[in-house]
């Protein structure tokens, strides 16, 4: 399997793990709602903008998001003053 996204474009489609890259976990999407508190339709929305950090097809019928990848994302966001 070959990973086709990189972490300087984000889309909407879950892509396949690359087995090259140890990522420590993988959050499923109740998860990830938990961890950046976006709703599910938000954070489509967002996804299909290239805004957010892909997907990845974990199993034919699941996907997960990297831990590292939300984190670096959400660190990214500008601070409130």
């Amino acid at each position: 399997m070959e990973q086709i996204m990189t972490n300087s474009s984000y889309s909407a489609d879950a892509q396949p793990f690359a087995g090259d890259a140890k990522p420590t976990s993988f959050l499923n999407l109740a998860k990830t709602i938990a961890m950046t508190g976006l709703s599910k339709s938000l954070i489509y929305e967002v996804m299909s903008k290239g805004e957010f950090p892909p997907c990845y097809r974990l199993s034919k019928r699941r996907v997960g998001w990297r831990e590292s990848d939300l984190t670096t994302w959400m660190n990214s966001w500008p601070r409130a003053h």
